[in-house]
């Protein structure tokens, strides 16, 4: 009688030590799927705010761009007759202070005076015939 009340335990102790296997195999997957999930959540909220910053800090340097292109633009084009010297001047002083590849100054007449970041200077340049900003002469 003794034997079969071991090999009774015996059973009953595997098929516990089995339930709990499983039980804790549940647990785990489930804690594993939660945990993964709330890591996805904070991923996507965080590069969501990555970008809002990016986008901010874009759109900043594009709206000062544009306002530092307006007032030489207004700045060169405020009279009939434009001070070239000066002019150029100008363009040098706001050249340095930009991260612009390259600025120019176009005459009337389609003559091109540019200068790139490096400083180096494109001057008495006929761009009269140029239908766009690609075709304006490479740095030398």
């Amino acid at each position: 009688m003794e034997a079969k009340d071991i090999k009774k335990q015996i059973r009953i102790s595997i098929t516990l030590v089995s339930i709990i296997c499983v039980i804790l195999v549940l647990v785990g997957g489930v804690i594993y799927f939660s945990i993964n999930s709330t890591q996805e959540k904070e991923a996507q909220k965080y590069m969501y705010e990555i970008v809002s910053q990016y986008k901010n800090i874009i759109t900043t340097q594009i709206d000062g761009d544009l306002q530092t292109l307006g007032a030489i633009a207004s700045f060169s084009g405020y009279e009939s007759t434009v001070d070239l010297d000066a002019a150029l001047s100008q363009l040098e002083e706001e050249s340095k202070s930009n991260n612009f590849i390259r600025m120019g100054f176009v005459s009337k007449e389609g003559i091109g005076y540019f200068i790139d970041t490096d400083g180096t200077k494109h001057y008495d340049l006929d761009v009269s015939g140029e239908s766009n900003s690609d075709t304006i002469p490479a740095p030398i």
